[in-house]
């Protein structure tokens, strides 16, 4: 078997962070508008946590986890905007005889509603809910961690989103709670141990509540948005990697995580974002430094009217 292999991917939460107009900011769009994005993101790692443990794994050296990621945001209405996204991931490892994989990982699309908002002078307060349902695409193998580009397991997560700012945005707070309900998984062998012995190809995998906190100013008439934030996740239920044994989808996936994000728009319509994640704290996952690029164009479908 493979001794210390194990790594636990970072998937939705990190993924959608880096978009602008995404369902868990505090941005809209109008009925009839559409903002299409790309992100490029790489992440990291050559320690780990087995349990609360923090550990070295030579024999991997290096892990690296590739990310493309198209996303399309719909004004629906004023209130209610519409996200689709769909990841295409590539895994592999600088040591080691293990070969990584690569593909299109699962299909996201989602809701977000704007509930709640006043503005008064150069204050404003915003409360949102969002609803995001995660389905795999392709048959990729769930139970190949570290090297498995996802978990094959649908998901349902609900989130409520608060922002207040001040001074016209040149200082905003903005925190979201939410909570992500995970199905089961698939995999190849009809025997696994999760605090227990399953005869079964069927996994559960551990549901999740998630939250953050964001800090941000908007400056130069909202040209150049800067953010810094705290996220976490921590699972309901679930194991801790077996020592010696690889990691697996029923185990307990908490962490930690700081970011930062810079968004600039050299164009009134378009715009360039430079992320950072490091995950500081975790449970079963990697000790991962992320660094992101997105682009992203929005542009209206409804003509503008005539003055005659």
């Amino acid at each position: 078997m493979m001794k210390k292999l194990v790594y636990t991917f970072l998937f939705l939460t990190s993924l959608i962070n880096s978009y602008g107009q995404t369902l868990v900011d505090d941005l809209t769009m109008k009925s009839g508008e559409v903002c299409i994005a790309l992100n490029i993101a790489e992440e990291k790692w050559d320690e780990y946590w087995e349990a609360t443990q923090l550990i070295g794994n030579q024999n991997i050296g290096t892990f690296t986890k590739q990310t493309i990621s198209p996303m399309i945001g719909i004004g629906i209405t004023n209130k209610i905007n519409f996200f689709a996204e769909l990841p295409n991931i590539s895994t592999f490892a600088s040591a080691g005889q293990i070969r990584g994989d690569n593909g299109f990982q699962d299909i996201n699309v989602g809701l977000k509603y704007k509930v709640f908002s006043l503005n008064k002078r150069q204050e404003n307060f915003n409360l949102f809910v969002s609803s995001n349902y995660t389905l795999p695409v392709t048959n990729y193998a769930a139970d190949y961690l570290p090297f498995s580009i996802g978990l094959g397991a649908q998901t349902l997560t609900m989130r409520a989103i608060l922002m207040a700012g001040a001074f016209n945005e040149k200082i905003f707070l903005r925190g979201s709670v939410g909570y992500t309900h995970v199905g089961t998984t698939e995999i190849e062998r009809s025997y696994y141990y999760a605090d227990g012995s399953y005869y079964s190809t069927i996994m559960d995998v551990p549901s999740r509540y998630v939250y953050d906190v964001n800090i941000g100013s908007r400056l130069f008439n909202k040209s150049i948005h800067l953010e810094a934030g705290l996220n976490n996740q921590t699972s309901i239920g679930g194991d801790d990697i077996r020592r010696h044994l690889a990691g697996q989808p029923t185990n307990k996936m908490d962490m930690t995580n700081l970011t930062g994000r810079v968004r600039i728009f050299p164009l009134p319509s378009s715009s360039i974002i430079l992320g950072y994640t490091y995950t500081f704290n975790g449970r079963n996952v990697g000790k991962a430094v992320g660094y992101n690029l997105t682009f992203t164009h929005q542009f209206s479908t409804k003509k503008s009217k005539s003055i005659i």
